[in-house]
């Protein structure tokens, strides 16, 4: 998993921070029952905007985390 990127949904275009990708990808290994450890292939993850289950992919935007 890439920690610096942006990742957008390659069907309807949705942007996902990479903490975003992370809890996605933790999700989805509780919901499928794999160990925590477990690494997940990136194809495998899919966007939760509403009607869309596209896959997601980085981008070449990097990710700025805002300043509290």
């Amino acid at each position: 998993m890439d920690h610096d990127h942006w990742y957008r949904c390659t069907v309807c275009g949705y942007m996902y921070t990479p903490l975003q990708v992370f809890a996605l990808m933790q999700l989805l290994k509780s919901d499928s029952g794999q160990e925590p450890e477990a690494p997940v292939p990136p194809d495998t993850i899919l966007c939760r905007n509403k009607g869309c289950k596209g896959p997601l992919a980085p981008t070449d935007e990097l990710y700025v985390p805002p300043y509290r």
